[in-house]
């Protein structure tokens, strides 16, 4: 993939091993005025949500998108687990990808990808993180953690260039229908292939820990539960499903 270029993205760089496409991205923040793609072989100290560590071993694909003058609207972080589920349902000519709240994509109830969004206002920059465990085969990253690679699930292997083409490709042409609609541009899609469906789950935030039904998103984008018959809205946590 050193040789990546994608039209809508005038500036790539390439790494074979980095300690995190999206600490580079931060550090470099105010290099290119248009946006920009940092792709890497490996990471050694991936990042996920809330500083967790993200396995990143060759064969998976690890990138961070920085996109330059576009909105902040509410939900983006939906928005863009929407287009990758997109894509890649597209991609493998699948239904089976799903979209777990708040930044995972799911196959066959394991973990695929994780992705995290930094929004930068004043710089007029939002930093997107990607991870996707696609061609990793040694199952040992795997172990004792719920997540697996698409290679293992479906045995099928892909140019992780087609991957990366199809996921900024989908973003692009979906993003200015985001930005004018917001959540209710992609609400039905993600209803579908919505991984907490019907799933009494925990919501931890912090030392609290909410339990109840799964009751699907709101306009802003928050997760709904309800609990003794009462809705309520949490804009960040934890989710854990309850296996009753």
């Amino acid at each position: 993939m050193n040789n990546f270029s994608h039209p809508l993205v005038p500036h790539t760089l390439y790494f074979k091993s980095i300690e995190s496409t999206m600490s580079y991205s931060e550090q470099h923040l105010l290099n290119y005025d248009n946006h920009s793609l940092v792709i890497t072989k490996i990471q050694t100290n991936g990042r996920g949500r809330k500083g967790n560590q993200w396995n990143s071993p060759n064969g998976g694909l690890w990138f961070n998108l920085n996109l330059k003058h576009i909105s902040s609207q509410k939900g983006f972080t939906l928005f863009l687990g929407y287009c990758i589920t997109k894509a890649l349902n597209k991609l493998l000519n699948t239904n089976n990808f799903q979209i777990k709240w708040p930044n995972d994509i799911y196959l066959q109830n394991k973990k695929i990808c994780g992705l995290i969004c930094s929004q930068f206002p004043q710089y007029h920059t939002t930093l997107i993180g990607v991870g996707i465990n696609t061609n990793i085969k040694n199952k040992k990253y795997f172990t004792n953690l719920n997540a697996n690679s698409i290679l293992n699930i479906t045995n099928i292997v892909l140019d992780n260039t087609l991957y990366l083409n199809k996921i900024l490709d989908t973003i692009f042409s979906e993003i200015n229908n985001f930005e004018s609609q917001g959540i209710n541009y992609f609400l039905e899609y993600y209803q579908q292939y919505d991984f907490l469906k019907n799933k009494k789950i925990n919501v931890i935030n912090q030392n609290e820990t909410y339990s109840g039904l799964y009751y699907g998103i709101n306009q802003d984008g928050a997760l709904m539960i309800i609990t003794n018959n009462l809705i309520s809205n949490h804009y960040s946590g934890s989710i854990e499903i309850i296996h009753r």
